[in-house]
């Protein structure tokens, strides 16, 4: 046995705004000899832009995938793979790059915009019309039993539903 060939690079699997997923294959190995045949894998990653600090280690052992996570939204990140055994360890693979994406919107999103009444931003979390004016009968109940509360909010209600229907004229 031998050392192990250079290994293709990663493929990349699913990815979302903080995770990645590689995967890998094993190389062709030419001879079985004495020894422990199993290969071992190291993935580096390095993350591109002001914070990059080169190629670290971020995963060590035998499997042939993993996720990655605890990744920052819509940043690049370079990913490099070697195979090792007894006899020692490849070279690097060739790098792939993978950008996360962009964080999805949540429900605190929407609060934040009805409550500024960000017509823009309320049509970007829920598109289309129909969305729009469901969202709007959703709201109705008053979220305090305050009554100055209550007509606060639906104020900010009404002005955002007459905003979005002159609009959608």
């Amino acid at each position: 046995m031998s050392v192990p060939p250079r290994p293709d690079p990663p493929i990349v699997g699913k990815v979302t705004h903080n995770s990645i997923e590689l995967y890998w294959r094993a190389p062709e190995v030419v001879d079985q000899g004495k020894g422990d045949s199993r290969l071992r894998y190291c993935i580096q990653e390095e993350e591109l832009g002001p914070r990059s600090r080169g190629f670290g280690n971020v995963y060590s052992g035998y499997s042939k995938m993993n996720v990655f996570e605890g990744l920052e939204a819509r940043t690049q990140y370079r990913y490099r793979l070697k195979c090792m055994n007894d006899f020692g360890s490849s070279a690097w693979s060739a790098v792939v790059t993978v950008s996360t994406t962009k964080k999805p919107q949540t429900s605190e999103d929407l609060q934040r915009a009805v409550t500024k009444g960000d017509v823009e931003t309320v049509r970007n979390i829920l598109p289309g019309k129909f969305t729009m004016l469901m969202f709007f009968s959703v709201i109705t109940p008053p979220l305090s039993t305050g009554k100055h509360l209550w007509r606060i909010v639906r104020t900010k209600k009404y002005i955002l539903e007459k905003k979005v229907l002159n609009e959608m004229k």
